[in-house]
């Protein structure tokens, strides 16, 4: 929570996570990555209604209201989640990240397979200056 809050306060990575905000079905069908509503949390009658609302005004999910919400829909992914997984590389290599990057997406595929949703809580893992920190800290903890 304390990463989704520091990214909440960073306007130009929240506008790279507004980029792959897909307020309905069209942009669903059109851009198939990225995420919505339903990803965030939000089922049945209340998925349909605020993807009208995002679609007729767009700004409900830009600015202070993009942070707000991003910062619900993080505690709402976090107090729902019965099980996290974490893909642990030795470095950081490129082909570390690849290599990462293609097990992620067999573990997504695999998940959607059986009819789980997959949300990733990635931010921690952000690598630009306001998460150093943050990073530094966990880094603390976690050699004691």
């Amino acid at each position: 929570m304390q990463s989704a809050a520091i990214e909440a306060g960073v306007g130009r990575v929240m506008e790279e996570s507004n980029a792959i905000f897909r307020a309905n079905e069209s942009q669903k069908n059109k851009y198939r990555y990225g995420y919505s509503v339903e990803g965030q949390g939000t089922s049945g009658l209340m998925k349909y209604v605020l993807q009208g609302l995002l679609t007729l005004f767009p700004s409900l999910n830009m600015g202070e209201a993009a942070s707000r919400n991003f910062i619900g829909s993080t505690r709402t992914s976090v107090d729902n989640t019965p099980a996290y997984a974490m893909i642990q590389t030795s470095g950081n290599s490129r082909l570390a990240q690849v290599e990462s990057g293609m097990l992620y997406s067999r573990l997504v595929l695999t998940g959607h397979t059986l009819g789980l949703v997959m949300q990733p809580l990635s931010q921690v893992l952000e690598e630009y200056p306001e998460m150093k920190k943050l990073k530094k800290s966990r880094k603390a903890h976690t050699q004691i």
